[in-house]
């Protein structure tokens, strides 16, 4: 009996020792980034990748056409299998504010860098519009089945225990899951809309005392900083090489390899020059890092360009109020273009929105009018009521081989009808209101988004009025105390328990 115990006690102490030393593994592997390993395997297997990465490669020298401060919409989807790796609103809060810390600021302490620092001029918000202008909080939260994820899309993929992310034209979707050996990674600019974003290990997220992390050098939030950093264009600072290799930024030195700690004073590859281990894009301490230099600002900045790899961020409207009405009004000319022109009024006869004074082409040279037979769409967010659509043509005939129409955001038609008039046609229509309203219809199901004038019913993040107009039944009614229900027309919203 005492040889089988000396044996369990044996086998407990080995079984605690792995586990403690796959712990300090998880705690020290994870110094690293794992973007380059991400961007090599792209560059390897996406030819159109390569092609764009290496025009690029040409843009750091020359500062952004774009002036003024970029403003990012950010998405967070936490991806999590159990309640340590659900990572709280305020963690997730306070990697935005470190963010706007670290690309507002010129430098956030002065060292003997200032000559060179540069402020980035870009500001996060968590997202408060999404694709379809209802409200969001900017976070989305999964629960997996996976334990860890690897580098790769696997977090970014459905069927892969992950999810998808927005539209990367209009957001930065941050990732934050378990992640294997590395705290975080990101795609470059030109990646495929399905894969963009960066991700970044629930223990390496956010700043804080009340938060848990892996270690406490990597605890003020500058992965998430490094990881934007690479998502606008920036190498590691070392060019991920020897001496021989270079970042493509003329005023960061060039450095034999990455930097850990705060290793300030080390030397760089020339002998007279030193290792910036200040920089973001370094692997020095959390605490350690507190600037961009001007070059690197100039290669962030250069995405916004006019044909820059994000420059639809610029007109993205996820940092907006929440839609009102978002209406989509399209014009198909016939060949006189010139002679029309319209505008919209609200209900106090004021103009809203007008268009007119086309092109005419030239007659002379028999160049037809630019728009002669084509169409033209123009989007309005309109706040709930009543308006005129007047249309005026100077001939006096209209457009009678052309039409018009309006249309909801979830492609319902409010209006429409052919230009057919003399010299002005008004036209009356009414948006509906922008709160969720349950309107019935297919069995009257809450869960179904036919049955709303939204595509889906209220989510958590939604604190505004809802309006019940038809009989529905809820099987548990999962919406927060925040949520007013105003139930009309003698409707019945029963909640069964």
């Amino acid at each position: 009996m005492a040889l089988k115990s000396k044996s369990s006690c044996f086998q407990s102490i080995t079984l605690l020792l792995i586990i403690s030393f796959l712990s300090f593994l998880k705690t020290n592997a994870q110094d690293l980034c794992g973007t380059y390993e991400l961007y090599q395997e792209m560059m390897k297997n996406d030819p159109i990748f390569r092609i764009k990465q290496e025009k690029s490669k040409t843009q750091a020298s020359a500062r952004s056409q774009f002036q003024g401060i970029v403003t990012i919409p950010v998405v967070v989807h936490v991806v999590y299998n159990n309640e340590a790796e659900n990572v709280s609103d305020e963690q997730i809060y306070s990697q935005i504010e470190v963010l706007n810390e670290d690309f507002g600021n010129v430098i956030s302490s002065p060292t003997m860098w200032s000559d060179v620092a540069a402020n980035p001029q870009m500001e996060f918000c968590l997202a408060t519009r999404d694709i379809n202008g209802n409200a969001t909080c900017g976070i989305t939260r999964t629960y997996t089945d996976s334990t860890v994820f690897r580098i790769q899309t696997s977090v970014k993929d459905e069927s892969t225990g992950g999810i998808s992310g927005w539209p990367a034209t209009d957001y930065l979707n941050i990732f934050v899951c378990d992640i294997a050996n590395v705290r975080g990674y990101a795609t470059f600019p030109d990646a495929e809309d399905s894969i963009d974003g960066i991700v970044i290990d629930y223990l390496s997220f956010g700043r804080g005392a009340q938060f848990n992390f892996s270690d406490p050098r990597f605890n003020l939030g500058r992965t998430g900083t490094h990881e934007v950093g690479h998502w606008l264009r920036l190498s590691h600072i070392w060019g991920d090489g020897g001496c021989d290799i270079d970042d493509g930024i003329s005023d960061t030195p060039s450095s034999p390899g990455p930097n850990y700690g705060c290793a300030i004073g080390s030397l760089a590859c020339r002998g007279d020059s030193l290792n910036m281990v200040q920089n973001y894009m370094d692997y020095s301490d959390d605490g350690c890092m507190n600037l961009f230099t001007q070059g690197q600002v100039n290669l962030m900045r250069k995405a916004f360009d006019v044909r820059g790899s994000r420059v639809s961020i610029l007109s993205s409207k996820g940092c907006d109020a929440p839609a009102q009405n978002d209406v989509h009004f399209t014009i198909n000319f016939d060949e006189f273009p010139q002679d029309m022109r319209w505008e919209l009024l609200n209900s106090s006869n004021t103009t809203v929105a007008s268009d007119g004074n086309f092109d005419p082409g030239d007659e002379v040279l028999n160049i037809p009018p630019p728009l002669a037979n084509k169409s033209k769409l123009y989007s309005w967010d309109l706040p709930d009521g009543t308006y005129n659509l007047k249309f005026y043509d100077s001939f006096g005939d209209g457009f009678p081989q052309g039409s018009y129409e309006i249309r909801s955001i979830y492609n319902e038609v409010i209006i429409s009808g052919p230009g057919t008039f003399t010299s002005e046609l008004t036209i009356p229509f009414t948006v509906n209101k922008s709160k969720y309203r349950f309107i019935g219809g297919l069995n009257n199901d809450w869960y179904n988004p036919a049955n709303w004038n939204r595509f889906s019913y209220p989510s958590e993040c939604y604190n505004d009025v809802i309006i019940i107009e038809a009989d529905c039944e809820v099987d548990q009614l999962s919406l927060s105390e925040q949520k007013n229900l105003v139930i009309k027309d003698g409707a019945v919203l029963t909640v069964k328990q």
